[in-house]
């Protein structure tokens, strides 16, 4: 990891006021890297943030308070500016606001620096990641939590054959040996860079995706409407990108890149939902359903139901469903039981499926879903699903 924390610190050690721009991760990240370079707790005065739902709320006890209230309490503060990818806007709405340019000081965090990293360093920078999302220590050697086996998962659980099935590509020869090429969604077309992706072949309605990491998809519903330049460059982008060391996936290392593109599938009312069978020990335990997708906002609505179909009170990346608004599939006993096959012989797995139209389709296999960092809703499901990972 690296940030410029010691550059905040020069900025802000002979300061009374200090203000953090952004109650999130990176915010709180930077108030605990100032503490622990010896500024003290009463020079920062607050965190400030735009949304109003965070307003009231505290950290390490500073405040969470609005902009307005933080310029009219606190005009002279030196603001440290936390909002990341958003730095440039914050600033220029900053300065608006009659905040001089030289009371302003960007923090910047990142992990890009892990492929550098010796492996002995692995565990450390899980402990900073964890520490970075959860703001709590993260226990390697007695993990209990979920997400805190999911990383002990990442680091001591590899091998050639979770690598082969995280492969978006090299999964489809083993699917088809284990349950049948019936379940596989038909491929249009692979292609090895953005430049040869042959738009011409393919439909007017498609799926292109990355191999070799996650969420590296995008949706085309109408190919009239495309603009190849814009998804050349983010094809570009995946394509560049090591998924493994963004936060530690290590069986993501070493996937050869591939552009894939695959049919279109959707239910009969137009949407999609995706069962996605949470495994522990080859055993199906739960399901989350998740639908609403919008892939530029990475949205969406999910419930978990238990094996009976009764809604379980937990979620996990998304907002809820309202309670019975899906209907039991047809399918779903048949997706149980490909759920069970697929998970054999593993720790935990997620299993993704769909049912569309009677047939159930293959979606991929999630070894660490999130890379362990969504936050289980209400937060005792963290420790009720870790129990069903054994790791011994």
């Amino acid at each position: 990891m690296w940030s410029t924390s010691n550059e905040v610190w020069e900025r802000c050690k002979d300061e009374d006021e200090i203000v953090i721009y952004a109650f999130t991760n990176a915010g709180k990240q930077i108030l605990r890297d100032l503490l622990q370079l010896g500024i003290g707790q009463e020079c920062i005065k607050c965190f400030v943030d735009n949304s109003p739902e965070k307003v009231g709320e505290s950290y390490k006890g500073i405040n969470v308070v609005s902009l307005v209230q933080m310029l009219s309490w606190y005009p002279n503060a030196v603001v440290i500016n936390a909002g990341q990818k958003a730095q440039e806007e914050i600033t220029e709405m900053l300065v608006r606001q009659g905040v001089g340019a030289d009371r302003i000081v960007k923090y910047s965090i990142s992990w890009d620096d892990i492929a550098c990293a010796p492996e002995s360093e692995y565990p450390k920078i899980l402990m900073q990641l964890y520490m970075h999302h959860f703001d709590e220590e993260l226990d390697l050697l007695h993990p209990v939590k979920f997400s805190e086996k999911i990383q002990w998962i990442k680091l001591y659980d590899n091998s050639a054959l979770k690598t082969r099935l995280a492969d978006k590509y090299q999964v489809r020869e083993w699917i088809k040996d284990k349950i049948g090429e019936r379940y596989l969604i038909p491929l249009l077309g692979v292609w090895d860079r953005p430049e040869d992706v042959d738009y011409d072949i393919l439909p007017e309605q498609f799926v292109l995706k990355c191999n070799h990491g996650s969420a590296y998809v995008y949706v085309v519903e109408d190919k009239k409407k495309i603009d190849k330049c814009k998804i050349g460059r983010l094809l570009k982008d995946w394509m560049n990108t090591e998924f493994a060391y963004k936060s530690l996936e290590l069986h993501y290392r070493g996937i050869p890149r591939k552009i894939l593109a695959e049919q279109y599938i959707q239910e009969r009312n137009g949407g999609l939902t995706d069962y996605k069978f949470h495994c522990f020990g080859g055993r199906p335990c739960a399901v989350q359903l998740v639908g609403n997708r919008d892939f530029e906002q990475h949205t969406a609505t999910e419930i978990f139901m238990d094996l009976s179909w009764n809604p379980m009170p937990c979620t996990y990346t998304n907002a809820r469903y309202e309670e019975g608004k899906l209907k039991k599939p047809s399918t779903f006993e048949e997706m149980v039981e490909i759920a069970e096959t697929l998970s054999e012989g593993f720790k935990y797995v997620r299993v993704d499926l769909y049912s569309v139209d009677g047939q159930v389709l293959f979606g991929e296999m999630t070894f660490t879903p999130t890379s362990g960092y969504s936050k289980w809703k209400p937060a005792e499901y963290d420790q009720y699903w870790g129990q069903f990972i054994a790791l011994k």
